[in-house]
Formats: structure tokens, sequence, C-alpha cells
């Protein structure tokens, strides 16, 4: 079996100081920007509940007794419950068709929409000529037609919006990888990482990449062949987190780093202890409650000149940074993947008895972060 080479991902297209970060809504103490911070812990969070964004999820196609296709606009803004949500629905259908009386209901305990009309009605999630930026999967409804009939109720239970954040790379740039980390989505959400060059519109994007990892971790990862876009958005797929708001506390798209050799059987991972053990003056223990971090040690052994440049220039380049290293990145890009900063500088040794040109040694000590 082959050795497993880790990578090193280190150089975030996310956090350039030239880059314009923006996100479709934000916590006025807890904004896009924090992502600069690169720890999980200090998160951008969305507002709470439904955030409507023109271009984005601010139309309704619908067909009121077989009239022709219609289009609610609604205004954006924040609507923080689903009764909000229901009447701002309602407002805007009235204001494209006055004729009807429309209703609209958010159940609290299903979580589901119902929308109503005192005729029949089609709802055009599939067919609609604005289903780009249709509000149909904040609302919870499939993308497809609904029934003709005077009540359409959601598919899903829903607690609030899709949610996203966009990056202006103020140029086109490569990158082969993207995570997620101290995110708050559940198994069965998704993240989406979208590029596009030529304009800042999302109907179209050039590039879309589902991100996957260990959820329990809260970590989403992946790799996959370079692309090259000015504007990434991360697209946050969550309208069933019962929280009610998405969070995530580091965004990463760039390239990374990889040895030609794998590392040395044998790698430790040792926790660090941050609450020691203290014994009172009868002999009592008291320990406080704290989460202990760890410790990675690998070794790369029989690299050539040119691995231990590669590997050096990238020590240099992340003093005083976080990365993130993918100790297995073939099998499950999320399980065995530590985020956190190299220790301290790398043992570079010669192999002994190596041959001429002569090979190299590398041990690292990765530290991890809890945020």
């Amino acid at each position: 079996m082959a050795a497993v080479t880790p990578r090193f991902l280190h150089d975030n297209l996310a956090i350039l100081a030239a880059t314009v970060i923006d996100a479709s809504s934000e916590v006025s103490t807890l904004p896009p920007g924090r992502l600069r911070l690169a720890t999980p812990t200090d998160v951008w969070r969305s507002k709470t509940g439904w955030n409507i964004v023109a271009g984005f999820n601010d139309k309704m196609d619908f067909n009121f007794n077989a009239g022709g296709a219609d289009v609610a606009t609604l205004t954006a803004g924040n609507y923080a419950t689903g009764a909000l949500m229901a009447a701002q629905i309602v407002t805007a259908l009235e204001a494209a068709d006055s004729a009807p009386v429309w209703t609209c209901t958010y159940d609290s305990g299903t979580k589901l929409f119902t929308i109503g009309a005192d005729g029949n009605f089609v709802l055009l999630f599939l067919t609609g000529a604005n289903l780009a930026a249709s509000v149909g999967p904040d609302l919870g409804y499939d993308v497809e037609d609904t029934a003709s009939g005077t009540s359409a109720v959601a598919d899903d239970a829903v607690y609030k919006s899709r949610e996203w954040i966009r990056f202006d790379l103020g140029a086109a740039a490569a990158y082969t990888s993207g995570y997620v980390l101290g995110h708050n989505l559940g198994a069965s959400h998704t993240v989406k990482l979208l590029g596009k060059s030529a304009s800042d519109v999302w109907d179209t994007p050039g590039n879309s990449q589902t991100l996957a990892g260990d959820d329990l971790a809260n970590k989403r990862i992946l790799f996959f062949a370079s692309q090259s876009y000015r504007y990434l958005l991360v697209l946050f797929e969550d309208q069933g987190n019962s929280a009610g708001f998405t969070e995530a506390g580091v965004v990463f798209a760039g390239t990374y780093d990889q040895l030609a050799r794998g590392v040395e059987p044998g790698a430790v991972r040792r926790g660090v202890l941050l609450a020691p053990m203290v014994r009172g003056l009868g002999g009592a223990i008291f320990k406080e409650t704290r989460n202990n971090p760890k410790t990675l040690t690998q070794s790369f052994r029989y690299l050539t000149r040119a691995d231990v440049d590669t590997y050096q220039a990238m020590e240099d380049s992340v003093v005083g940074k976080h990365m993130l290293l993918a100790a297995d990145p073939q099998n499950y890009p999320g399980k065995d993947s530590h985020y956190g900063a190299i220790a301290e500088p790398a043992e570079i040794m010669h192999e002994p008895n190596s041959a001429d040109p002569p090979l190299y040694r590398i041990s690292i000590i990765f530290a991890e972060d809890l945020g």
C-alpha cells in the first residue's frame, strides 16, 4: 500500500489584504471581516431568520387562475420570524396581483410555510423565469412547480434562509482546495464553494464544489482540480438549521504544498495539558475542566533537496499564521485534518548512508488550535 502523503494548506486567498469580503447578512458584532482572524471561534454569524437579498432570493414566479406567469418581488431585508416572512410574502404577492386574496402562514410546530389564495394558482419554482433568484428553497419548497390548487404547503421544514459569504480577490487566482471550519451546520446541510470570473452574478457560476468532511469536528473540506476565478462564493444551504442562523470561523480557498514522499509510520499525537491536577492540603484532587489540544509529530524520510527547499519555503511563509495539515487527503478529507500551526522549526537532517546527492529527513511538530 502506498504511503499517505499529507498536504499543507496555508496560502488562503480568502483572507489576503486585497480581498474584499461581504456576506448575505451579518450580526453587527460578528461581521464577515472576522474571518481574517483565522481562528475557529472568531466567527461570522448571519442574522437570525430569513434574509432576503435582491437578485439572490427575492423572486417568486406564479400563475393565478391560468392567467399567465407573473412574478412577486420581495423587499430585501431581515425577517427574523416565520410570521414576518409570511407577511412579506403576502405583501409581495398582492403587489404583483391584487385581484386574489392571498394568504401565507408559518406553522411554528411543523416549521412549514403554506401559501394560499381564493382561486387556483401554481407556484413556478421550476419553470419560472426568475428561478436563479427564487425564494422557494428558503421557504422549504422543492425545485418543482406546485400542483394547481388553492393552497401550496412547503415540502421541508425550514428555520431560516440560505446564507453566503462572498470574496472578491481583485483578479483571478488559482485554487485547488477549500474548507470551512467552526461552522454550525448539521450533517444534512450543505456548503458549496462557487467560482466566477466575468461578473459577480451567481445564476451560472463557472464552477461549484460541494465540501465534505467530518461534521462532528465542525469542518468541511475538499480537494479538486485547479480552478481560477476572481469571485468566490461560499453558499450555506442550511435552511433546516434549528439554530436559526449560520456561522463559520475559518473559510479557506487556495492551493497546497505536498512533499514527494509520505510520512514515516509511527506518527505521534499527544495532548497538551491545559488543566493540571492540583492537590489540596488534605490530599483531595482538584482539576479544571478544559479541552486538551493535541500536537502531532511526524517525520518525512528519504527526501530530495528539492523537497527540503519546498518545505523550508512553506515553513518560512507560515510564521505566525494558521494552516491546515491534511494528514490523509486521499481517503476521507475531513477525518484526519488538523488545524493549527507549526509549533517550532522543523528538524532537517541527512539520512545516514544516503546516496550522493544526499537524501534528507524532516521532522515536524504541528500544534492543534481549538480556537
